[in-house]
């Protein structure tokens, strides 16, 4: 959620200038790009990155209406607490090249409501030996969970002040249909911009408008159109331009993938004299358990790639990412730029992320933050006496993103060798969103990988049956 909303944010921010940008009369062959500026790239990509929507597409295969998972497995033999973690305080220190010591720097700290939803957080600093307020956020639902509304204020010398809100609103099934961004003018909320969104009957994004408020009206902005594949993954993103009265279509991202589903190619092109040339692409390569570990940045020049920066990835044994190095490249080789940390507790949470900056010939530190975490009972589920017949595990990783694996064993079916296998996805409102297996498996162990890259990050719940048997249990994606 917390990406979520830094993305949505950033998308509304940039996506006005993004389209612009591209209409340049500026040959894009004549830049010279050599030694660009990581963040800016990242920023000025925000707009069309495709990670900027992925977080919007709340379900993306069938969405049949079930009452919840309790109502759909009748034969409970006893039940289990289900224990979930929810972040509660980030705190953040500097390192002071002057004494050598870490001081303190900012402090995030969180409240939540009886559902386990994020209702406020707060931000602040530290100045002069004390915390001082610097803004906070507070967050709106609705019945079915979907966040509604979020206000954002600032500090001034003895109270909180509005800066600005974003409201959303969602479809029958979820899908979020507008953003609306407004700012405060002192007296009241005033249209900023908006994003409208439309979705075919398996609920994919098909198309993004973005508007602007001109005083009285919501002018015509620009507007992305999207496409996928027969699996619901996302193929390809086309920007267009209101101009002399029509929409134009000026910049094209092509998502290409590997076999088993992995993204191995994001290319952006943009329209010159009618014709589609390179701009830039990342490309990604994957480990064995489907965790990336690598995304190299690269611009065209005109006839070739030219590499720019490069992310490297470590994972430890449960797939939780331990470490981010970035590196820029010199014209011949890759030179070290920063990393990140990460440490996680026992229950895979993440309570320690210690960032570095390359200096020359050695690492040097510039913060660090530690993460607070509160176990939360989410509710009493079901838990079935299949102690030899079948075994479904635990999700490996888990959290995850944006790939899991799930492992089960089926012992012992009777006198068959053969049964019918059915292993589905469910969110918390009970609604199936996704079919991973439904056919005859032989006895023995299976694996199936569930690749949610466009699901948006929460609680899910994945339903083994096996012939008369049944099992579930819950997994959690985090983006």
């Amino acid at each position: 959620m917390y990406i979520m909303k830094f993305v949505l944010v950033t998308l509304v921010f940039v996506f006005s200038t993004s389209i612009a940008f591209s209409q340049k009369a500026e040959n894009v062959h004549s830049k010279n790009r050599i030694g660009l500026d990581r963040n800016r790239v990242l920023l000025e990509r925000g707009a069309r990155e495709e990670s900027c929507l992925k977080g919007l597409d709340f379900l993306k295969k069938n969405t049949n209406e079930m009452n919840s998972i309790s109502m759909l497995n009748k034969k409970i033999s006893n039940s289990i607490n289900d224990t979930n973690y929810i972040l509660v305080a980030t705190f953040t220190e500097s390192w002071d090249t002057i004494s050598n010591a870490w001081v303190n720097s900012r402090k995030y700290s969180t409240i939540h409501n009886s559902s386990g939803q994020l209702t406020d957080d707060l931000n602040q600093t530290w100045y002069e030996s004390l915390w001082v307020n610097s803004s906070r956020n507070t967050y709106l639902y609705d019945g079915n969970g979907n966040e509604i509304e979020y206000l954002y204020q600032i500090w001034g010398e003895s109270l909180w002040a509005n800066s600005m809100k974003t409201n959303y609103t969602f479809d029958s099934a979820n899908n979020m249909t507008e953003y609306l961004h407004q700012t405060w003018n002192g007296s009241l909320w005033v249209n900023s911009s908006k994003l409208t969104f439309s979705y075919d009957s398996y609920g994919n994004n098909t198309e993004m408008l973005y508007q602007e408020w001109n005083d009285s009206l919501w002018g015509i902005g620009e507007k992305s159109t999207f496409t996928y594949d027969s699996t619901g993954k996302r193929t390809g993103r086309l920007n267009w331009s209101w101009y002399d009265d029509m929409w134009v279509n000026n910049r094209k991202y092509t998502s290409t993938y590997d076999s088993v589903g992995n993204e191995i190619e994001y290319l952006s092109q943009q329209r010159y004299d009618s014709t589609w040339v390179n701009d830039d692409r990342d490309t990604y390569q994957y480990n064995g358990n489907g965790n990336k570990i690598e995304n190299v940045y690269q611009y065209w020049n005109g006839s070739i790639w030219i590499n720019a920066f490069r992310d490297t990835y470590v994972y430890d044994s449960n797939g939780n990412r331990t470490e981010e190095l970035f590196q820029n490249w010199n014209g011949s080789a890759w030179v070290n730029s920063s990393q990140h940390t990460i440490n996680y507790d026992d229950n895979g949470n993440w309570i320690e992320e210690f960032y570095q900056v390359w200096k020359g010939s050695s690492w040097l530190a510039k913060w660090r933050s530690t993460n607070t975490w509160q176990s939360f009972i989410t509710g009493v589920y079901e838990k079935y006496n299949l102690p030899e017949k079948v075994t479904l595990l635990q999700n490996y990783p888990n959290p995850f993103n944006p790939a899991t694996t799930i492992n089960y064993t089926i012992r012992d079916v009777g006198t068959w060798r053969a049964v019918s296998v059915l292993l589905e996805v469910y969110n918390t409102l009970g609604q199936m969103v996704a079919t991973l297996v439904n056919g005859v498996q032989e006895a023995g162990n299976q694996s199936v990988k569930w690749d949610a890259s466009n699901f948006s990050s929460g609680v899910y719940y994945y339903r083994l049956q096996v012939g008369e048997y049944v099992q579930t249990k819950k997994l959690l994606l985090m983006k």
